[in-house]
């Protein structure tokens, strides 16, 4: 493995360098476990993700690759320009020299020829960090657009082992992370309930989709109602819905870029008070910030590797106390 290690040494970037010494030394390390609730063990935790500007910086919607992506990104941070330049900043995301040929994957290519990594390096450490706690999970990635095909197989590359610098744990079957077709759900709105569709039938009602989204070892892809969303002018009412229930030990966290204390967002929560009750209408979330909902710059999941393991340790305190 020194060996190993050494061969790729001398390739990378300085940044990209930091990149690989963290690998490193996380290769064995068990991050602290998120969310237990004193005497209760069997609490799962369910980490929500949006996709375009969490995990991911390439925007196929608005044709904008992961470069262009990440310019907007530093071009609204004051914070990233007075702390390093844009040169620098990329190059976290460069594909390695001796990596082999980039994964289309995992990275696509910027109009000066340089291939960048799609997702951000903090994707992948969350899923080491899944399978290497112990602890049970559930993954849910939510979205308005059309970029779960893309998720599943940059999962897919991962859990083969194709990534360059992150790599399931030895010994640990990692196929639970699969995002499946089956998996894979159209959420509607009818009568007030949320419900989810998929080829193989739905799953109807508040109650029934919190149950499925708080399955043990779950991996899920919810496509969200954009046309509703917009049709209310952005209000988090009728975006994406975090159904949350107080009497459980299950901890809900939701990561987005579009998470604000404002009429104008992209999640609403609904709290039911124990498990048969009803979810009332959505609120706008304040009561549970920094607990269930987590608002995500994209450049953060860039320069920090450990940055979703450290908020899920941060709010999992906060849930548990």
């Amino acid at each position: 493995t020194q060996s190993t290690w050494g061969f790729f040494w001398i390739s990378f970037s300085p940044r990209l360098r930091d990149s690989l010494a963290a690998m490193e030394a996380h290769e064995h390390a068990v991050p602290e476990a998120p969310g237990r609730r004193a005497g209760l063990r069997e609490d799962i935790v369910v980490v929500h993700l949006d996709v375009n500007q969490t995990i991911m910086l390439a925007d196929a919607a608005l044709g904008r690759g992961t470069s262009e992506s990440l310019r907007k990104a530093y071009r609204r941070s004051p914070a990233a320009q007075a702390r390093m330049s844009f040169d620098t900043l990329r190059g976290h995301l460069v594909w390695p020299l001796l990596a082999g040929p980039p994964d289309p994957d995992l990275a696509d290519q910027a109009a000066d020829g340089a291939w960048l990594s799609i997702f951000v390096p903090a994707f992948f450490r969350l899923l080491q960090h899944v399978l290497a706690s112990g602890r049970p999970f559930a993954l849910v990635y939510r979205t308005f657009g059309t970029d779960l095909p893309r998720v599943a197989a940059a999962i897919r590359a991962f859990v083969e082992g194709r990534h360059p610098l992150y790599k399931p744990p030895t010994g640990v079957d990692a196929c639970c992370l699969l995002l499946l077709p089956e998996n894979t759900f159209e959420a509607r709105y009818e009568n007030a309930q949320l419900h989810l569709y998929c080829a193989d039938g739905s799953i109807a009602g508040d109650a029934a989709v919190y149950d499925k989204l708080s399955t043990l070892g779950a991996t899920i892809g919810v496509v969200e109602n954009y046309s509703r969303w917009s049709a209310s002018n952005f209000h988090p009412r009728a975006g994406k819905t975090l159904l949350l229930c107080e009497a459980t030990r299950h901890h809900h966290v939701f990561f987005d870029d579009n998470i604000r204390q404002s009429d104008d967002a992209a999640v609403g929560v609904r709290v039911r008070a124990a498990p048969g009750g009803a979810f009332p209408e959505p609120s706008s979330g304040n009561a549970v910030m920094d607990v269930n909902l987590v608002p995500v710059d994209p450049l953060d999941g860039v320069l920090d590797p450990d940055y979703f393991i450290t908020k899920l340790n941060e709010t999992g305190r906060r849930h548990r106390s």
